[in-house]
């Protein structure tokens, strides 16, 4: 009895081991074709769409070529993500909070490392005078936030913008402002997780936060 449960299980999660050479067959070319579009998609810089093909290929029939693509893409799309956060970081410190936005929103189409993306898009509202939109957006990064310690970190912040009478004048250096958009940000990997910068050699002076006195 334990033998057929365990048959049923596993045709269940694996139904091309018992299916026959024809449908084997097919599947093999669905999952030929499939390859073969990911990696044009890769090619051509359509990453997000590429690794979509690679999992709905794996997902199929598992090879070793897909579990590659994606590792590949995955790799791919962590350092577009670091380049966009470098750029929207400088963006932000110079003062230039709307392109700096318009950089994070097109990070965010990368589907990669969405918490932080979201937390300093949040920033960029509420240096934009608008506060609704910056709650929205931690709001969404908390949602898609399962780390306690990244949880109560974007809380915590959330909670200085909404408790602020207004949004405050801009005072910041461009060292501060740059230190404010990296405080606190998300490892860029596999398991991105919330930490603390490591302290500079010469750290800007004052409160880093964005609600300035």
């Amino acid at each position: 009895m334990r033998w057929v449960a365990s048959m049923l299980l596993l045709a269940a999660f694996c139904p091309t081991l018992f299916a026959d050479k024809s449908t084997q067959k097919t599947i093999q070319a669905q999952v030929k074709a499939i390859l073969k579009d990911a990696k044009k998609l890769e090619k051509s810089g359509h990453l997000v769409e590429a690794r979509k093909d690679y999992v709905q290929s794996q997902a199929l029939f598992e090879t070793k070529e897909a579990a590659k693509g994606i590792e590949r893409v995955d790799s791919k799309l962590r350092d577009q993500v670091k380049k966009d956060l470098d750029q929207a970081g400088n963006l932000y410190a110079a003062g230039q909070f709307a392109e700096a936005a318009e950089v994070l929103n097109g990070a965010l189409a990368l589907e990669t490392s969405t918490a932080v993306i979201q937390r300093n898009l949040a920033l960029c509202s509420y240096r934009q005078g608008d506060l609704a939109r910056a709650v929205e957006m931690l709001d969404q990064a908390i949602a898609g936030t399962a780390d306690p310690k990244a949880r109560e970190k974007l809380l915590e912040l959330q909670g200085v913008m909404t408790t602020g009478e207004t949004v405050t004048p801009l005072r910041k250096d461009k060292a501060q402002l740059l230190a404010e958009f990296n405080s606190a940000t998300f490892k860029i990997g596999a398991e991105a997780t919330l930490e603390d910068p490591e302290p500079s050699a010469d750290p800007p002076p004052g409160n880093d936060s964005p609600h300035v006195p």
